[in-house]
């Protein structure tokens, strides 16, 4: 189940922009939408299983949709961006040098169980940060995080040694900028991420969910 996403720099959308699955503690309406959760570090809480998105005409509807749909490709199919190819992304666009500004999303879903936390940041050029954490006992397990040091012209990775995810270093080298190591990681059969792989598969690419969804946001 998805807990909330957020974006921030797409389309529309300079600051950031949330879109929560948590019921707000008064909603008594309709409880065969809500299911009740009781997880480490979260606590009891209500996850809606459907919402709507209610809005003006512009009032940016379709631009939440459009992120989604966006992070959730990027995730499941950036291993196959050709080298040197450049990341489309719809970025902000009404501000100074606005291809300065990275985009940013943040997914914290629940797997199997288990609650976890991906973070991703990119501009034109590279994937600027990917951050994957899980929640098992409700402190952080950082299963790796990737970072781009402009500075350094290079990426750190850490952590480098983790009894909750070992890092392939082969797999590191050969990760080009404008991919995410976990879509290059699922790609080469990487076990120990599989079964997110198949989260994010049911929940957006098998069932494309998302033209749907694009059809309601439009509606």
């Amino acid at each position: 189940m998805i807990i909330d996403f957020s974006f921030k720099n797409f389309k529309s959308f300079k600051e950031e922009g949330l879109l929560s699955f948590v019921a707000v503690n008064s909603y008594k309406e309709h409880p065969e939408y809500v299911e009740e959760i009781d997880l480490p570090g979260l606590g009891k809480v209500q996850l809606l299983k459907a919402l709507g998105i209610y809005g003006s005409n512009a009032s940016g509807k379709s631009n939440v949709i459009s992120a989604y749909r966006y992070f959730f490709e990027f995730v499941t199919s950036s291993h196959q961006n050709k080298p040197q190819e450049v990341i489309d992304r719809p970025y902000f666009k009404l501000i100074d040098q606005p291809k300065l500004h990275n985009t940013e999303f943040c997914l914290r879903f629940i797997c199997e169980g288990i609650r976890y936390h991906f973070t991703l940041e990119l501009n034109d050029e590279r994937v600027t940060y990917e951050c994957l954490e899980a929640f098992p006992n409700g402190k952080a397990q950082v299963w790796y995080e990737r970072e781009w040091h402009k500075e350094k012209n290079t990426y750190s990775w850490s952590p480098k040694t983790s009894k909750f995810y070992e890092l392939d270093s082969s797999r590191v080298q050969n990760t080009r900028p404008n991919m995410l190591y976990f879509s290059k990681a699922v790609d080469e059969n990487d076990n120990q991420l599989t079964h997110l792989y198949s989260w994010f598969r049911k929940n957006f690419g098998e069932n494309r969910s998302h033209i749907w969804l694009g059809s309601l946001a439009e509606f």
